[in-house]
């Protein structure tokens, strides 16, 4: 009897030991999932960080660092999605190359500036559909944390140097109307300006991460901005507004308080914007325009380059509505018309009129997925700001095509979700 029941007993633990089986294995593959996660978050961090560096003594370097890095960034957060392939991530990587093939093979006439947009464009969905998932953003805050010394330098010597430029005039050229605009040594005045967005976002994560003191972060908030006015990108004068208001709702306590900053904020804004490059690009663009129309003249025009490539992309048919025709025919069509070999200064149309209702299909989708990750761990005013961060430049001139916002909205992301009790899990 008494063997018997030690029979029993062994044959239950078997049992018992073998219906856990699975639950050990799942156990397991969580586990290094989160292993996949790290090794990514670690990675995308250290390249955006890569980025910035590299952004800001480009005019000093013989190549562009930044198209290397670009393309690691593309690996790695490609390795990610690869790695959680789904049903719909599979279309969408088949619709993908599909157009790829097509615009980059037939349509196109010029294959580096289509390749260029491609890589523009898919760094773009791929960081937003990393970023749209809470274990992402998770995972790049705990990063961040581990590596907040290290990040904190890197900001600090990156204002510096922005500062240096300013103070010492260095770093000026000559453009709208022969004015001064300030570029350092980006080479262009809208990355300049997105480089700025971007220091400004790393200001808030470190400040966020107790690693710098509000009265600094403020110091480098501030020379950021006022690197920013001096670009003239005006584009980039609400992504500021929202780094300023986030950086207010963050360190001030009392709503009455919070009031009496952005007044002297407001002041100061105006203060130096009136003898900033900024003010003298608004001069200079009050007195023309493509037409008589004040919205038009008001926009800088693009009123008119909307319209101009909307009916061109309406005039290519529906293999063209499905598809598109191409990048570099908005560039080519643009020239035409108003001598200026430019983009269509809106994320959609462009889209629209290069990959067609597929492709910007699926950036609305990426899109999507980032709000809605958003929505759901922040109160309205913070997805009222974030959302502005994105979709203010996304329409009037484009958000990812400029890189740094891109990689700014990341780290704003993760600044406006903070919980250090919920990394400390």
């Amino acid at each position: 009897m008494y063997g018997s029941r030690i029979y029993l007993d062994k044959k239950s633990a078997c049992s018992r030991i073998h219906s856990a089986g699975p639950l050990f294995r799942a156990k397991a593959a969580d586990k290094e999932s989160m292993k996949r996660t790290d090794w990514v978050s670690s990675a995308f961090i250290f390249l955006i960080v890569a980025y910035l560096i590299a952004a800001l003594v480009q005019a000093l370097l013989p190549f562009s660092l930044n198209r290397l890095i670009g393309a690691a960034i593309i690996i790695v957060l490609g390795y990610d999605f690869i790695t959680h392939l789904n049903r719909n991530r599979i279309i969408a990587s088949c619709l993908i190359c599909i157009l790829a093939l097509i615009n980059i093979g037939i349509f196109t006439g010029n294959r580096v500036e289509e390749a260029e947009f491609y890589v523009y464009w898919i760094a773009a969905l791929l960081t937003l559909l990393y970023v749209g998932s809470p274990d992402r953003i998770k995972s790049l805050q705990q990063v961040a944390v581990r590596n907040i010394g290290a990040l904190r330098l890197i900001l600090i010597g990156s204002a510096a140097f922005v500062g240096a430029l300013l103070i010492s005039k260095v770093g000026y050229e000559s453009s709208w109307g022969g004015n001064l605009y300030f570029v350092g040594f980006c080479n262009e005045e809208h990355t300049m300006a997105s480089v700025c967005c971007l220091i400004m976002t790393l200001s808030l994560l470190c400040m966020k991460a107790n690693e710098l003191i509000a009265p600094f972060a403020f110091g480098i908030v501030g020379v950021m901005s006022w690197a920013l006015l001096e670009t003239g990108a005006r584009t980039f004068l609400i992504p500021a507004a929202v780094i300023w208001i986030v950086f207010a709702q963050s360190c001030v306590k009392w709503r009455w308080l919070r009031i009496v900053l952005y007044c002297v904020l407001g002041v100061s804004a105006v203060y130096v914007f009136m003898s900033s490059g900024m003010s003298t690009k608004f001069d200079y663009l009050s007195g023309i325009g493509s037409d008589n129309s004040l919205l038009n003249t008001l926009t800088s025009g693009r009123i008119g380059y909307w319209t101009t490539d909307l009916g061109e992309f309406y005039a290519s048919g529906p293999v063209g509505w499905l598809l598109g025709n191409s990048a570099v025919s908005v560039y080519n069509i643009n020239f035409a018309t108003f001598n200026m070999r430019i983009w269509a200064h809106n994320d959609f149309v462009m889209l629209l009129c290069s990959v067609g209702l597929t492709g910007t299909l699926l950036y609305i989708l990426a899109l999507r997925a980032f709000f809605t990750c958003l929505a759901k761990q922040v109160g309205r005013l913070a997805f009222a700001l974030v959302a502005s961060f994105v979709l203010f430049p996304a329409l009037i001139n484009g958000f990812y095509s400029y890189q740094h916002l891109l990689y700014a909205a990341v780290f704003l992301i993760c600044a406006v979700t903070w919980n250090r009790d919920l990394l400390c899990k």
